[in-house]
């Protein structure tokens, strides 16, 4: 009985809160609407009253109020409808990376929200020079997870986008980071993006471990020509780096699983069968 009490008062006091919106600003009903929903206020009430309202925000004051009601995981059914407004106001112009980012991580979490995948795209495409180098990796990760619903135009302006600004980066990024880099490029397709990451983890081979060369090795069959010269120098790497013979790492290798020796003979085996062996590059 004490619950249902608390719970009709909460329920009581979003709707007064809701109805006092009447009459207030779009930019202070969207700053409301987000406060209300990080106060703990009833989420499905405050994204009806989203929507309403949102035909009269711009994007920069209804995607923080959006994401609002997304961090207090308010269901895809409802967050649907929203996500098709903030998509409506395409092209997206003055949001920060930081919101991008955040939409970016939302639409790669729940399926419902993949419209928001192509704005997200062009907006971030428009001034990669204002990202963080990390936020820039997190970003292609999130990127690569969402791919079926980016227009080819749009991933291929975008990874232009992003690799003017990462390629100049990666001699001095972490090995870790470079991984990632180039774990999701090579699932978006052929890019100079891929192509210049490829050839800086090439040089520096002996720093990963055997379980991060897999990842690689993935990515390179996945996003590369069999023949490609990257990918034939990794080749190349591998029968020392299983053996311990030559090339010493500089990291504390566990060894492969034989689920990972399995992986391996799958992401190597239709290059094998191209003809393209070791020593073939061109």
């Amino acid at each position: 009985a004490a619950a249902l009490g608390c719970e009709s008062i909460v329920q009581t006091a979003t709707d007064a809160a809701v109805n006092g919106l009447d009459g207030a600003s779009p930019e202070d009903s969207a700053a409301a609407i987000a406060s209300l929903a990080r106060s703990g206020s009833r989420t499905e009430r405050l994204a009806e009253a989203l929507q309403v309202r949102g035909t009269t925000m711009s994007i920069c004051v209804l995607a923080p109020a959006f994401l609002a009601l997304y961090e207090r995981e308010l269901g895809q059914d409802a967050l649907r409808p929203l996500a098709e407004s903030l998509a409506a106001k395409a092209p997206w112009s003055g949001l920060g990376p930081e919101t991008l980012l955040s939409l970016a991580m939302a639409a790669a979490k729940v399926s419902s929200l993949g419209i928001l995948w192509g704005p997200v795209a062009e907006a971030a495409a428009v001034d990669t020079q204002k990202w963080a180098v990390p936020d820039l990796v997190r970003l292609l990760l999130a990127v690569a997870r969402g791919k079926e619903h980016l227009k080819p135009d749009s991933k291929e302006v975008l990874l232009t986008s992003v690799g003017s600004r990462l390629a100049p980066n990666f001699a001095d990024m972490a090995v870790a980071e470079l991984v990632k880099v180039l774990v999701a490029s090579s699932g978006l397709g052929a890019s100079t993006l891929l192509q210049a990451a490829a050839k800086e983890v090439v040089i520096r081979l002996s720093d990963l471990s055997l379980p991060q060369l897999l990842l690689i090795t993935q990515g390179f069959a996945q996003g590369l020509a069999a023949n490609d010269v990257a990918l034939q120098q990794l080749l190349e790497f591998w029968p020392g780096k299983l053996k311990g013979v030559g090339a010493a790492s500089k990291t504390m290798d566990a060894g492969l699983s034989a689920d990972h020796l399995a992986k391996l003979l799958v992401a190597v085996s239709p290059i094998l069968k191209t003809g393209a062996a070791p020593g073939q590059a061109r």
